[in-house]
């Protein structure tokens, strides 16, 4: 029997520069149009990651999230010497993306109250692509020092919603790739 969330397909890709290399200090931003389930998810990637890193949710750290541009943005991770920066989003099968980055952006999107605008990875459209169903979830990590993007992966799953359950299974398969690409090493607490 498959559970609401298993996974169906799950693709990475890691920038050579940065393989083996351990991500550092880390935010968590998830930017989904249902803003309490972006804050959800965040709150629960960044309590996973902390076996690693110290790392927070960016929603958790600021009182007015959808008032933050840019600047703002870099301002607040270099304030807090954020080194790593996780953005998440869902891809749709309508996009028929394939994982091939090739840049990092600032992008709008919308979200429930308005707009926002974040970091945002960009991808090679490729029409022979095999298509991705509508809960594929999108997470890309970029180095804030350098500006370049580490690793981005595509998980696609049955469902996603506000289970905690189905967001952790979707982060379990993220950091579990981080692991095996030797990103993250857990730290030992005696």
């Amino acid at each position: 029997m498959l559970s609401g969330c298993s996974s169906l397909k799950t693709h990475s890709w890691v920038n050579p520069e940065f393989q083996e290399h351990s991500i550092g200090k880390t935010a968590v931003l998830a930017t989904f149009e249902d803003e309490y389930l972006a804050g959800q998810f965040e709150a629960i990637f960044a309590e996973r990651l902390r076996n690693f890193v110290p790392a927070v949710s960016l929603r958790a750290a600021v009182t007015n999230f959808t008032e933050l541009d840019k600047k703002q943005i870099e301002n607040l991770l270099k304030r807090n010497q954020v080194q790593t920066l996780i953005v998440t989003h869902r891809v749709g099968s309508v996009d028929r993306t394939q994982l091939v980055p090739y840049g990092v952006s600032y992008q709008t999107y919308a979200t429930s109250s308005g707009s926002c605008s974040t970091y945002c990875s960009s991808y090679q459209l490729d029409e022979a692509a095999a298509s991705f169903l509508d809960n594929t979830i999108e997470t890309s990590i970029f180095d804030v020092r350098s500006g370049k993007m580490v690793w981005s992966g595509l998980k696609e799953v049955y469902s996603f919603n506000s289970k905690a359950s189905n967001m952790e299974r979707v982060v379990d398969g993220i950091v579990w790739d981080l692991e095996a690409r030797g990103m993250l090493k857990a730290t030992m607490v005696f």
